[in-house]
C-alpha cells in the first residue's frame, strides 16, 4: 500500500512502459565519433560505456516523461525515489547512439567530432547486441 492506495498491476504496467521504449533490432542507428576514438574501437575490439553521472547533458540517460504517462503518481514518485537511491549506489553506465532517418546530422558531426577528422558508425541494433554478445545489455530509446 502506498498512501491508502494498493498499486493494483504495476508489474503490467511497468512491462507495458517498456515496450513502448523498446527499440526492434532492425532499427538502424548511427554513431559519430573522433578518429581517435574510431581508431581505439579497432584496436582494442571494446566499445567505451560512460558513466551517466559525468555526461555533459545533466539529462542524458535520464528516464523520459512519456515513461511515467499513465502510472498513478503515487507510482510514479515512489519509482522515481528508488530508481534515485539505486543510482547513487550503483553505477549506471550508457552508450548513446541516435536512430538513423535516412540522412546524416550535421549538429551531430559537430558535437561528437573533432574538427579536423570524424568518423560515423551504421548499423542496427540487432547487428550491435551481437557484436556486444552480452544478454545484460539492454537497449532503450531515449530522450
Amino acid at each position: 500500500m502506498n498512501g491508502g492506495k494498493e498499486m493494483v498491476g504495476t508489474i503490467s504496467d511497468m512491462t507495458e512502459t517498456e515496450a513502448k521504449f523498446y527499440v526492434g533490432d532492425d532499427e538502424e542507428i548511427i554513431r559519430y565519433m573522433s578518429l581517435s576514438k574510431f581508431m581505439s574501437l579497432l584496436v582494442f575490439k571494446k566499445l567505451f560505456f560512460t558513466n551517466v553521472k559525468i555526461f555533459e547533458d545533466a539529462h542524458e540517460g535520464e528516464i523520459p516523461a512519456g515513461f511515467f504517462k499513465d502510472w498513478d503518481k503515487n507510482f510514479e514518485e515512489g519509482y522515481k525515489g528508488i530508481q534515485s537511491h539505486l543510482n547513487s549506489v550503483r553505477n549506471v553506465y550508457a552508450n548513446c547512439w541516435n536512430k538513423f532517418n535516412g540522412q546524416e546530422s550535421y549538429t551531430l558531426w559537430k558535437i561528437y567530432t573533432d574538427e579536423e577528422s570524424g568518423v560515423a558508425i551504421k548499423t542496427t541494433v540487432g547487428k550491435l547486441k551481437k557484436a556486444l554478445n552480452n544478454k545484460k545489455i539492454n537497449v532503450y530509446a531515449m530522450q
